[in-house]
């Protein structure tokens, strides 16, 4: 074979492997069905090779191991690239409880520990920022060989066994959640055993004890007193990111050093790394970023031009939607809200479904690239392909992706306004909504002072997941709202 033509196949093939790499993070799972049970390429992935996604899995190496400092053992379970402890860490550290100071609890569901005690920190950093004491990996008072996750490395295994929507279900434990109406325990398809131990508060109190499970991350939030956490409810089958108060006593799983073919960044200021990812780079975290290649593209519906901006492996428009369509409004009904702004949108008119959808489950008329009221070759972005967005960008998403200017607090003085280190150039556009007890036509609110952008991603039939940003916060939310608040539009090329 032609050497040229062998190496133009090389490259080819290295290229359909990052791409599938890539996916596991900017598609939602699409792949499980109605996401009850792993599918047979999952489980096949899970003895070894590659699984769908181009991701290499580790062979299934389930058993036990003893902690040298108090020769307790514990359970660990292979989950494609990461090795997990299947049971909450139970080390008698400093400062930490039993739910209820009860050792029967400790036994069951672990012990529950602050943040800065789970991180090995003074108890100062409940307080204030430590973030330049994290390391990559951050062993934290896990035993030696483990460490305390970090948000993307969690996400790493959301993305392998289907996404959060399953995720609850799919990791709790077939038995011991509580439930107000029916069955709500899980079904545990990958033994990672996920337990209600519920938290403590530094007040004395407990809540919450077989329906809610919490665990901490490493990973600092929006304010110096809180940090980010994974929650799992008995009552929902999804489980979801929260930001926690670092004195809140929350329980720990810790994951096995040296597992994962990948490695990530604590967040903070781009790294020299990660901003030659920038330029063609592979990041940190072994996507593959594009090149950079920002620039303007004209919507052929109205002729409207669009900055746009390349931040690792995804394009972004760099500006908000301003295509004109029914039921759409400009902020004040004020046309030059729209220049600036763009235009507000309810979620069924940015999906381009029938205003029905604002109070019915569409989830099934829902694209896995779903353009909605986006030009042509662009789609609204997916709850994971904002986390993929927020995760790459680290700590402080929300001063990093803000405009230099346009954000004040509400005596309309210039505040809060962000660093914009990647071009994204958020703005705070407010929202309408249509819905107030003192008149019939609704109300605007926030212009200036919060930025809301729709996600393609529902929760249940009022409420689909949007991203929010303020001028007083560092960090960025994910949160969700009524259907028919009209909000701004973030469109992400396909």
């Amino acid at each position: 074979m032609n050497k040229s033509i062998l190496k133009k196949l090389l490259t080819l093939l290295a290229i359909l492997a990052v791409a599938g790499w890539v996916q596991t993070f900017t598609s939602c799972s699409s792949d499980g069905g109605d996401g009850d049970n792993p599918s047979s390429s999952s489980v096949g992935a899970q003895s070894g090779g590659s699984n769908s996604s181009g991701v290499r899995c580790l062979d299934s190496n389930n058993g036990t191991f003893t902690d040298n400092r108090d020769n307790k053992e514990y359970k660990y379970v292979t989950i494609c690239s990461q090795i997990w402890m299947a049971e909450n860490l139970n080390y008698n550290a400093e400062g930490s409880k039993c739910y209820d100071d009860d050792l029967a609890n400790c036994v069951e569901y672990g012990r529950l520990y602050s943040w800065s005690t789970a991180m090995g920190f003074d108890v100062s950093c409940n307080s204030n920022s430590c973030s330049n004491q994290i390391q990559s990996p951050h062993q934290g008072i896990c035993p030696n060989g483990w460490h305390l996750p970090s948000q993307a490395e969690w996400n790493v295994m959301t993305a392998y066994i289907g996404g959060e929507s399953t995720e609850g279900k799919k990791l709790r434990t077939t038995s011991g959640w509580d439930a107000y109406a029916g069955d709500k325990n899980g079904t545990d398809d990958y033994g990672f055993s996920a337990m209600p131990g519920g938290r403590g508060h530094s007040d004395g109190d407990f809540d919450y004890i077989g329906n809610n499970g919490y665990w901490w991350s490493i990973n600092e939030s929006y304010t110096d007193d809180r940090a980010n956490l994974r929650t799992i409810d008995n009552e929902v089958s999804y489980a979801d990111w929260g930001a926690g108060l670092k004195s809140h006593l929350l329980s720990i799983r810790c994951l096995k050093d040296g597992a994962e073919d990948v490695s990530y960044s604590s967040g903070g200021v781009p790294s020299s790394s990660s901003m030659q990812a920038q330029e063609g780079s592979s990041s940190s975290s072994a996507v593959q970023c594009l090149d950079a290649d920002n620039g303007v593209f004209t919507d052929s519906r109205d002729n409207k031009g669009y900055e746009y901006v390349i931040i690792c492996s995804q394009t972004w428009m760099a500006e908000n939607l301003s295509y004109e369509v029914t039921d759409s409004k400009c902020y004040g009904d004020d046309p030059a809200n729209c220049a600036e702004y763009g235009r507000l949108y309810s979620w069924s008119t940015a999906m381009d479904l029938d205003a029905r959808c604002n109070s019915n489950t569409c989830s099934k008329q829902i694209q896995t690239k779903h353009r909605g009221i986006c030009p042509s070759g662009w789609h609204l972005p997916t709850k994971a392909e904002l986390n993929v967005l927020i995760n790459y960008v680290g700590s402080y998403a929300g001063t990093k992706l803000k405009a230099r200017i346009g954000w004040k607090d509400y005596y309309g003085i210039e505040s809060g306004n962000g660093t914009d280190d990647y071009g994204f150039s958020a703005l705070p556009g407010g929202y309408f909504s249509d819905y107030s007890s003192f008149d019939d036509y609704g109300y605007f609110s926030d212009a200036g002072n919060y930025g809301y952008w729709w996600s393609a991603s529902d929760i249940d039939r009022d409420d689909a997941y949007y991203l929010q940003m303020e001028y007083k916060i560092g960090g960025t939310n994910l949160g969700y709202k009524h259907k028919y608040y009209r909000h701004s539009v973030r469109c992400v090329k396909d």
